[in-house]
């Protein structure tokens, strides 16, 4: 189970994350992107989580992302942000307007071929979501199965 997470984008969602997150892994080491000082703050305060200056240290120090941002605020320019092979990426983006938050997983590995870990990974975080999904809401998982033979092992 991953235990190193770092957050870049805090928004409404974080905080209930958060509390997932620390009841499911409370040993987990979560580190926050100060780009909302003052709501980072007030979690690292609720949680033990640490205050990071930029993306790139939160990056470095984590083995998974979560980017979430607002349907205002998407243009985050992650394009030209670089992660290592073996993180787990996921974007989170919340429509306030809608009271909606869509979840995609990408991994930084050009095949788009995942790792039992990084599907752990995501698993984990949706747990970790749960309880913030109200009656109202419905949750929509998508996958795709190859055939065994297209599958690729890893070299010896």
């Amino acid at each position: 189970m991953v235990k190193r997470i770092g957050i870049l984008g805090i928004t409404d969602l974080t905080e209930t994350l958060l509390a997932g997150l620390f009841r499911l892994a409370p040993d987990a080491h979560v580190f926050l992107l100060a780009d909302s000082f003052h709501r980072a703050e007030d979690l690292a305060r609720q949680f033990p989580c640490w205050i990071l200056d930029n993306d790139r240290a939160v990056i470095d120090e984590a083995d998974m992302i979560l980017v979430s941002t607002t349907t205002s605020t998407a243009e985050h320019s992650q394009q030209s942000t670089t992660y290592r092979p073996s993180q787990t990426v996921v974007y989170v983006q919340t429509e306030s307007e809608a009271n909606l938050a869509t979840l995609s997983l990408l991994t930084a590995t050009p095949s788009m071929v995942f790792s039992a870990a990084q599907i752990d990974d995501l698993l984990f975080l949706l747990h970790a979501f749960l309880p913030a999904i109200k009656t109202a809401n419905s949750i929509e998982l998508s996958y795709r199965m190859l055939p065994s033979a297209t599958l690729r092992q890893p070299g010896p």
